[in-house]
C-alpha cells in the first residue's frame, strides 16, 4: 500500500498538488510508523487543554478563559522534552517544557509542536493532538486545525455545558462524520447543571436528539467535569478506558483512517486539476471563436479534453484499488495478545 501512496504523491507534486502531496507525505510516514492520533478539538472556551493537561497528569498545555494554543501540539509517551516544528516543516528549536506555553501562544512560522512526557497510558504508538478552537476570532486558528485533522484517526470533540447546541458545534462535528472520523462528544462543566431546572436524563436526551437531527450519530457522549472531579455525573473514567479501548484498535482505525483521507485528497486534486483545465479549454475556445492560430488552438484543445476526461476518471480508478488492498491488509493482518 505504501508503494502505491508514494506513486501517486509523486503524481501529485508532477502536476502542482503541493499541499495534497504534503499531506500526504504526513499519511504516508503515520502508516509507516503505525502512530494512532487522538484529536481533541472544540471551543476554546470548552476546557479542551484543561482535560488533555488531567489526562497527561502535569500542566503541559496553557489554559485560560482566552483562546489559547496557536498551533497543532502533539503530545506522545516518552522523556520530558519539546521541538518547535516551523511552517517549512524543519525543527525550528527544542525548548523546555516551563517554555512550552509561550511557544503554545505563537501562531506566526509555527506549523505545531511536539513533545513527549512520561504517559504511560499512551504506550508507545498513541499521541493526543491539541487543536486551536474552532471559534476562535483568528481564521489562522480554523485553517490550522482543518489542516492536521487529515492524521486524526479518532475525534474528541469537546463542549462547554451552555453552549451544547452551538451551531458551530453542528457543523463541525458533521464535517468529522462526512470525513468517516469516530466521533466522541464531550460535554464539559456539568457542574453548571441544576437538576431543578431540567433532569439531567432529559440534557441527556436533548443531547442526543439535537445532534440526530442533524445527522450526527456520534460513538458516544460523554459529561465530565474538570473543575468539580468529585462530581456525582462526571464521567472522566470513561474517557481514561476509552482511550485504552481504541489503542487495542488502532490498526484498524490507522487502515481506515488513511484511507478516507486518500480518498478525499484523491477529490481535492482532481477537483482543483479540472478546475485548472476549463479554465485553459476556456482560453483556447475564445482563440478557435476569434480564429487565433485555429489549427493549433484546435489540436491542444483536443488534447485537454482528453486530459480531462483522464483527471474525471482517475479517483474511481484509484480508489477502487486502495480498497482492495486495504481489505487485503486487514483481511492478513494477525492479531495477538501482547504477551504472546
Amino acid at each position: 500500500m505504501i508503494e502505491n501512496l508514494l506513486e501517486l504523491n509523486k503524481r501529485f507534486l508532477a502536476e502542482g498538488g503541493y499541499q495534497e502531496g504534503d499531506k500526504l507525505s504526513e499519511l504516508i510516514s503515520k502508516l509507516g510508523s503505525a502512530r494512532f492520533d487522538i484529536a481533541f478539538c472544540g471551543h476554546f472556551s470548552a476546557g479542551k487543554s484543561s482535560l488533555i493537561n488531567k489526562l497527561c497528569g502535569y500542566p503541559l498545555l496553557p489554559s485560560s478563559p482566552i483562546p489559547t494554543s496557536a498551533n497543532i501540539v502533539r503530545i506522545s509517551n516518552g522523556a520530558p522534552s519539546a521541538q518547535v516544528i516551523s511552517a517549512d516543516g524543519g525543527v525550528a528549536a527544542s525548548i523546555l517544557l516551563d517554555e512550552l506555553q509561550e511557544y503554545c501562544l505563537i501562531g506566526d512560522n509555527i506549523k505545531s509542536i511536539q513533545m513527549t512526557y512520561p504517559i504511560p497510558m499512551l504506550g508507545a504508538n498513541t499521541s493526543l493532538m491539541d487543536t486551536p478552537g474552532v471559534d476562535s476570532a483568528d481564521q489562522a486558528h480554523l485553517v490550522s486545525t482543518e489542516s492536521a485533522l487529515h492524521l486524526a484517526d479518532v475525534v474528541f470533540y469537546v463542549m462547554d455545558y451552555n453552549h451544547i447546541q452551538s451551531e458551530v458545534n453542528f457543523l463541525f462535528t458533521k464535517q468529522m462524520k462526512e470525513w468517516g472520523k469516530p466521533l466522541y462528544l464531550i460535554v464539559n462543566q456539568i457542574d453548571k447543571h441544576r437538576e431543578q431546572e431540567l433532569s439531567f436524563d432529559d440534557l441527556k436526551q436533548q443531547t442526543e436528539k439535537a445532534f440526530t437531527e442533524w445527522n450526527i450519530h456520534p460513538e458516544g457522549i460523554i459529561f465530565i467535569s474538570i473543575k468539580e472531579p468529585n462530581h456525582v455525573r462526571d464521567e472522566y473514567e470513561k474517557v481514561q478506558w476509552l482511550i485504552l479501548e481504541l489503542q487495542k484498535q488502532r490498526h484498524k482505525l490507522i487502515s481506515a483512517n488513511v484511507f478516507t483521507a486518500v480518498e478525499f485528497l484523491i477529490d481535492q486534486h482532481c477537483a482543483q486539476r479540472v478546475s485548472d483545465r476549463e479554465s485553459v479549454k476556456n482560453n483556447y475556445r475564445r482563440q478557435l471563436n476569434g480564429d487565433i492560430d485555429a489549427a493549433g488552438a484546435v489540436l491542444e484543445y483536443q488534447k485537454i479534453s482528453k486530459e480531462l476526461q483522464e483527471v474525471k476518471q482517475f479517483p474511481d480508478l484509484l480508489i477502487s484499488q486502495l480498497k482492495k488492498e486495504t481489505a487485503s491488509l486487514i483481511d492478513n493482518a494477525h492479531i495477538m495478545p501482547p504477551l504472546t
